[in-house]
C-alpha cells in the first residue's frame, strides 16, 4: 500500500465530526452529463488523485496536524504531574570547625497541578482548537473541489490536444503529399520550380505546427500525472474523441442556482464555512485575552524533600520531608495595557471578517450566475459545433463522391477531409467546455457529486 494511501486512512480515521451539514444525494441529473459520466475512468481517476496528489498529501498532513494540536489543547483541562530531583557530593569548609564537613545531598520536589477555575478560558481554547480542525476540513475539501475541477479540465484537455496533434499530422501528411505533386510537375515541366518554394516553407510551417501540438500534449501529459500523482497514466489511456452530448436540464440548473442564491445552500460553500468559523475563532480569542487579568486557581499537591535548620546555628540542617495539597492562585494584575490592546487588535479581525464574510458571500453568488450563464452559452456552442461538423461530413461524403464520378480532384476529396478534421476537433473542443462548464457550475454551487462523496469520509469520522 502506498504511503500517501496510509496518510489517508490515518486522516480519515482521526477526523473529528463537524458541523458542516450532511452531504445531499450525490445524484443531481441526468441531463447534466459530468465529464466521469462520458468517460467512467476519469472517476477512478479522481479517488486515486484523492489518495496520491501532492496536493492532497500536503493537506492530508494539516488534517493530522490540527487533530493533534486539539488533542494537545484539550489536555490542558486536565491534571499534570513534574518535578525536580538533585543529588550531589558537597564539601563545606567551615570556620567553626577543623575538619571540613563533607556529605551527599539529596533534594526532590514532585507535585500534581489540576486547573480549577480559569473562568472557562481552558475550555475556550479547547473550542478554538475545535473550530481550527474545522477550518483545516473546510479547507481540505475546498482544495478537493478544486482539484477535481482541475483534474477534469486537464483530462479533456488531454483529449482535445490529442485530437489537435493527430489534426497537425493530417495536415502535414497532406503538405508532404503536395510538395511532391509539385516536385513531379516540375520534373515532366508543367511548373516552373519557383512553385516548389512556397510549397516547401508550408511544409515547414506544418512541421513546426506538429512539433508544438506533440509538445503541448506530452506537456500537458505530465502536468497531468503531477496533478493527480498517477505516474503510469500513459499516452494510450487518453481517449481519441469526445462523444456527442445532448443539452439538457435547464430545470435542474435553475432549481441548482435559486438553491444557492437564494436559499440557505450558499451558507454551506466551504470557502463560507471557513471565514464563518474564523470569524468564531476570533470571537473566542477576544475572550479569552479578556481574562487574562483575571485570577487563576489550582489544585495543586505534591511531596518535596528539603534541608532546614532548627537551631540557632544555621549550619546545623536536618533533611525534611513535606507532603502538602492546596489551592494556588495565579494573578497578572498589570501588563501596561497590552491585554486591552490584545482585545482592541481582535476586535479589528472581527470587523474585517465581517466584511470579508459579506464580500465572499457576493463573490459566490456572482459565481454560481455566471457559472449558469456560461453553462448555457456552452451548450449553444456545443451544437453550433455539433452542426458544422454534421455538414462537413456531408461536404466530404458529396467530394468523394464527385471524385468516384470524375467531376472532382483528389485534391478537393483531401482538402474536404482535413476541413472534416478541423470540424471533428472543433466539436471535441465545443463538447469538452461543455462537459467542464456542467462541472463548475454544479461546484460552484455546491453540487459536484465527487465532493458530496467525500464529504461524509471526512466529517463523520
Amino acid at each position: 500500500m502506498h504511503a500517501s494511501r496510509v496518510i489517508l486512512m490515518i486522516t480519515l480515521l482521526a477526523m473529528p465530526s463537524v458541523s458542516l451539514r450532511s452531504a445531499p444525494d450525490p445524484e443531481v441529473s441526468a441531463d447534466l452529463p459530468l465529464p466521469e459520466e462520458v468517460f467512467p475512468e476519469l472517476k477512478d481517476i479522481l479517488w486515486q488523485a484523492l489518495a496520491q496528489s501532492p496536493r492532497m498529501i500536503t493537506r492530508n498532513f494539516e488534517l493530522i496536524e490540527a487533530t493533534h494540536e486539539l488533542g494537545a489543547t484539550r489536555a490542558r483541562q486536565y491534571p499534570r504531574a513534574g518535578g525536580f530531583g538533585m543529588y550531589f557530593y558537597q564539601r563545606d569548609d567551615r570556620v567553626d570547625r577543623p575538619e571540613p564537613s563533607l556529605g551527599e545531598k539529596f533534594y526532590y520536589d514532585v507535585r500534581v497541578t489540576q486547573p480549577v477555575f480559569h473562568w472557562g478560558a481552558l475550555k475556550d481554547e479547547t473550542e478554538r482548537a475545535r473550530i481550527q480542525a474545522k477550518i483545516e476540513e473546510a479547507d481540505y475539501l475546498e482544495a478537493y473541489r478544486l482539484l477535481a475541477l482541475s483534474v477534469r479540465r486537464q483530462y479533456l484537455g488531454l483529449i482535445v490536444r490529442k485530437a489537435v496533434r493527430v489534426r497537425a499530422q493530417a495536415a502535414f501528411d497532406r503538405q508532404v503529399r503536395r510538395v511532391e505533386m509539385q516536385k513531379v510537375r516540375v520534373a515532366s515541366g508543367e511548373a516552373p520550380s519557383s512553385v516548389l518554394q512556397p510549397e516547401e516553407l508550408v511544409l515547414r510551417e506544418r512541421q513546426v505546427d506538429l512539433e508544438r501540438a506533440t509538445y503541448d500534449f506530452e506537456n500537458a501529459l505530465r502536468t497531468f500525472r503531477r496533478t493527480t500523482g498517477v505516474s503510469d497514466f500513459g499516452a494510450e489511456r487518453v481517449p481519441g474523441e469526445v462523444p456527442k452530448i445532448e443539452v439538457g436540464g435547464e430545470e435542474a440548473v435553475l432549481d441548482l442556482r435559486r438553491n444557492f442564491v437564494e436559499k440557505g445552500d450558499l451558507q454551506e460553500a466551504f470557502r463560507l464555512r471557513k471565514a464563518l468559523f474564523s470569524l468564531q475563532r476570533e470571537q473566542l480569542r477576544e475572550k479569552i485575552t479578556r481574562r487574562d487579568l483575571w485570577p487563576k486557581f489550582d489544585f495543586q499537591a505534591g511531596l518535596t524533600q528539603n534541608e532546614i535548620s532548627y537551631t540557632e546555628n544555621i549550619g546545623d540542617r536536618v533533611g525534611v520531608t513535606s507532603l502538602f495539597a492546596g489551592l494556588r492562585v495565579t494573578w497578572n494584575i498589570f501588563d501596561s495595557r497590552a491585554t486591552r490592546e490584545r482585545m482592541l487588535a481582535s476586535r479589528a479581525r472581527q470587523r474585517r471578517l465581517e466584511q470579508e464574510i459579506r464580500n465572499l458571500e457576493q463573490e459566490l453568488r456572482d459565481e454560481a450566475l455566471a457559472a449558469a450563464d456560461e453553462l448555457r452559452i456552452f451548450g449553444m456552442a456545443m451544437r453550433n459545433a455539433d452542426q458544422r461538423l454534421v455538414m462537413q461530413v456531408s461536404g466530404r461524403k458529396m467530394a468523394e463522391e464527385n471524385f468516384n464520378r470524375g467531376l472532382a480532384t483528389e485534391e478537393h476529396v483531401a482538402a474536404a477531409a482535413y476541413s472534416e478534421q478541423v470540424a471533428r476537433v472543433n466539436a471535441f473542443i465545443g463538447r469538452s467546455s461543455y462537459l467542464e462548464g456542467v462541472a463548475n457550475f454544479l461546484s460552484a454551487v455546491n453540487a459536484d457529486p465527487i465532493v458530496l462523496e467525500v464529504m461524509p469520509k471526512i466529517l463523520n469520522r
